[in-house]
This record gives structure tokens, C-alpha cells and sequence, in this order.
């Protein structure tokens, strides 16, 4: 367990000090105070934000490796040196960013102290507070495996630098869609935060906080707890399912399976006072498995699953199995299970009865 505490970014005379040093070190390859160096460390920094938005955690010998790939022009006229990449994680982890550059002994308590090259780039998304603070960090590092990084043309890796690229394919876009405009019932007696009936209205239109969701509130003692339960709950309900949605296909199906998440946000519809028609669970299913299958997912170092499935010739349909939830809204009627069977076939997925 690693027990170490973070970086945490240094006061801006430090960081000046930093970058003089940086510019000494690199013998004024890296030096900001010319056009020349400034570019170069601009550029790096977007290089080092799409590594972190596209596959969540990268060591950092992976992301140099990448990085000559992709700028074969620096590498070869010894614009840019390996030293000098590694002088820059330092300066990166001085800084305040979305995301950290790790040593391996912050990581793994029982790890010796490494040296530059042994660095990770980790998102800070997947760091929480407190006990278990890499426990989403692991459970990414067990879905990605040894699978490969998707390396992409120059200019489509560096537009991953801006962490919206995520939620601008036309998958994101359509369950965005869908669920800012799915409907509280009429008959719904709920209330938002401020205490007004949300019958009726969009769930794009409402700030909506469970009786689970206010209990872990209320009994949180840390005021870090209630600050980062608060950022979570404090949006749109529609946001707050976009959100989860999309943390749970992005660590993969080793921490939530399909069917499980599934089964867990048509729970919340339900308990926000939303009651799906049969068409409108079949919507909800295919836009999902399309976020799924078509974005580029932190479980696959950035490939689609459609594209990880291609290139690694992967044979024969994934199984997944109803839980106990949908198994209860197919047995009273909520649910059809056959138009369930077709819509998950045509997504790939076979069913299994066990």
C-alpha cells in the first residue's frame, strides 16, 4: 500500500528556479525564456495531457517512446534528448496539473526508489483520498493487461490534450442526447435540492440527490469527503449519469460489467422518478453499448473495443450474464427478454443463461 504523500505543486518562485535549472540542464534546449524552448515545452506539456486524457496511465518510458514516434524530426536533429524528457517529468510534477507524474515508491510503498525512466503519468481521476487512494489505479492497471497502446497519427493525439475530445464522438453526443431528455413522471413526488417538484421535467433541468447519496453526505467525517461527494452530486442529473457512465466503461468490465452497470442506472432513473418504456430501455441499451464499444477507453490503452477486437483478432462473441436486477424486471413484466437477447446480439455480446 503505498503511503507516501503526492506531490504537490510548488510555489511559482520555486517553479521559476525549476525551469532555469531545467534550461541549464538541457543546455537550452528546454530554456522558456526563448521562443525556441518555450515551444518545445508547450508542446510537450500537450503531448504529456493527451497521454494522461487518452489512456488514463502511462509509464513514462512508454510515453518516450511514443513521443519519438511521433516527432521523428526532433528526435533525429537532437532537438529534443531523452534526458531531456525525463529533466521535464520533474518539472511536471512541480506543477499544478489534471494529472500526476509518479515515482514507483508513491506508488508501491514496498517498491525501492527508482530513477526518472520508471516514472508513471497517472490521471489524477483515479486518485482518491484517504485508505485505497490507488484502489481505481490498480483495478485500470489489472483491465489493461498487456495490451497494446493505440498509437495515433500526430495531430489526432494531440487534439486528446483537451479531456473534452472524450465526450465529442457521436456515440457521447447521443446518450448525452437521450438521457438530457428523458422525462420525470407525472406522477413523480420528488424534489430537487431547492425543494421544487421535479414531475414532469427533463433530467437536464434538475439537481437531484438520492437518499444514499444524502446519507453518505451526512455521515461523511472528513470535510475533503463532503467537498468531493458534493462536486459528484451538485450537477444535473443527467450529468451525473453521463459521469458515471463514462468512468465505468473507461476502467472496464473488470470493475463493472455491462449488465451490472446497466442494471445500476435504470435504478437510478427509476428511484428520480423516470419509468422507461420498452423502447426507450432498448435506446438506452444501444446507446450505451455504442458509447462502449466506439470510444477510445482508458481499459484499452485508448483503443475502441471495436478496434482492440480487429487488431488483436480476438474470435467469438463476448458473454455477459443478466443480474439479479434485470432478471427481476424481466420476471414481472418491466422487461422483455427476448427484445433484450437481440439488442445486446447486435451489439456482439452472447448471453448466457447460467
Amino acid at each position: 500500500m503505498a503511503t507516501r504523500p503526492l506531490p504537490k505543486p510548488a510555489a511559482e518562485r520555486t517553479l521559476q528556479k525549476k525551469y532555469r535549472q531545467l534550461a541549464v540542464d538541457t543546455k537550452g534546449r528546454l530554456d522558456v525564456s526563448t521562443e525556441q524552448g518555450a515551444q518545445l515545452s508547450k508542446l510537450l506539456h500537450t503531448y504529456c495531457a493527451a497521454f494522461c486524457n487518452l489512456y488514463g496511465t502511462i509509464p513514462v518510458r512508454a510515453a518516450w517512446d511514443i513521443l519519438r514516434e511521433s516527432e521523428p524530426a526532433l528526435i533525429s536533429e537532437k532537438k529534443l534528448l531523452k534526458k531531456d524528457f525525463l529533466a521535464f517529468t520533474d518539472i511536471l510534477r512541480a506543477e499544478m496539473l489534471p494529472y500526476y507524474v509518479l515515482e514507483i515508491d508513491e506508488l508501491y510503498s514496498e517498491e525501492p526508489a527508482g530513477k526518472p525512466i520508471d516514472r508513471e503519468f497517472v490521471s489524477k481521476a483515479l486518485v482518491q483520498h484517504g485508505q485505497g487512494r490507488f484502489s481505481d489505479y490498480d483495478m485500470l492497471l489489472d483491465a489493461q493487461a498487456d495490451k497494446p497502446f493505440c498509437l495515433m497519427e500526430r495531430d489526432k493525439l494531440l487534439a486528446w490534450a483537451d479531456a473534452q475530445t472524450f465526450f465529442r464522438s457521436p456515440q457521447a453526443v447521443r446518450l448525452r442526447r437521450f438521457l438530457d431528455t428523458l422525462r420525470v413522471s407525472k406522477q413523480c413526488k420528488n424534489k430537487d435540492v431547492h425543494g421544487d417538484p421535479i414531475r414532469g421535467k427533463q433530467l437536464n433541468q434538475f439537481i437531484f440527490w438520492s437518499d444514499s447519496e444524502s446519507f453518505y453526505y451526512t455521515h461523511a467525517k472528513r470535510d475533503w469527503e463532503r467537498q468531493m461527494l458534493a462536486a459528484e452530486y451538485n450537477v444535473t442529473f443527467s450529468e451525473k449519469l453521463m459521469r458515471r457512465i463514462t468512468r465505468s466503461i473507461q476502467l472496464g468490465s473488470a470493475r463493472v460489467p455491462m449488465t451490472q452497470m446497466l442494471e445500476w442506472r435504470v435504478r437510478e432513473l427509476n428511484e428520480v422518478g423516470v419509468l422507461l418504456t420498452q423502447d426507450q430501455f432498448s435506446e438506452l441499451v444501444r446507446y450505451m453499448m455504442e458509447y462502449n464499444n466506439r470510444s477510445h477507453l482508458w481499459c484499452n490503452r485508448g483503443w475502441t473495443p471495436e478496434e482492440l477486437s480487429a487488431a488483436t483478432a480476438r474470435t467469438g462473441a463476448p458473454e455477459i450474464t443478466f443480474g439479479p436486477g434485470i432478471q427481476a424486471m424481466i420476471a414481472n413484466g418491466e422487461m422483455d427478454k427476448a427484445e433484450l437477447l437481440r439488442e445486446f446480439a447486435k451489439r456482439g455480446f452472447r448471453v448466457s443463461d447460467d
